[in-house]
């Protein structure tokens, strides 16, 4: 007799995101264009001048995007700082 153990997923966890860019540069210290997809490394843009991104207007979607989850803000360099924050939804 064979037996199947039916195991229940856990539903996916998803979040909307509130909140504005307060230019803080924060999210350019927490990661470089180019470095998204391997990770957070905590390197900080070459295209951060005297604390401010200087190509706000035209920045990379990686960037525009940043955060995309909670756990980008727990990171040293952008928790506290960062202008946007994560509700969860729940149904």
């Amino acid at each position: 007799m064979e037996y199947h153990h039916k195991m229940k997923t856990p539903p996916q966890i998803k979040y909307i995101r509130h909140g504005k860019c307060n230019q803080c540069g924060a999210c350019c210290r927490a990661l470089s264009p180019g470095e998204w997809k391997n990770g957070m490394t905590g390197a900080t843009c070459n295209k951060l001048v005297k604390g401010k991104c200087s190509i706000y207007k035209d920045k990379p979607e990686e960037c525009k995007e940043f955060p995309n989850s909670p756990g980008d803000l727990i990171y040293k360099r952008v928790k506290d700082k960062c202008g946007y924050w994560f509700e969860e939804i729940r149904k």
